[in-house]
């Protein structure tokens, strides 16, 4: 599924708010788009993904915004 398929709801909820914090977490959500058949699918393993992402460890913060991570606790 491609981003530019998402609701007027959905893209700005996930797409924009994620950008607004950090570029580089839009990515994430981009990927996992591709992996996605629909919107429901997209939404639910979104909220899924900032669960997950809630327990990442400072290497794993690191890695995902490619060396230059925002705080721990900002980011959470």
């Amino acid at each position: 599924m491609d981003t530019g398929n998402l609701s007027e709801e959905t893209y700005p909820a996930i797409w924009i708010e994620s950008a607004k914090f950090n570029r580089d977490l839009t990515l994430q959500f981009g990927l996992l788009s591709g992996e996605c058949k629909d919107e429901n699918e997209f939404f639910e393993k979104s909220v899924a993904l900032i669960g997950e992402m809630g327990n990442y460890s400072l290497i794993d913060l690191d890695d995902m915004f490619f060396g230059n991570p925002p705080k721990a606790n900002n980011f959470k």
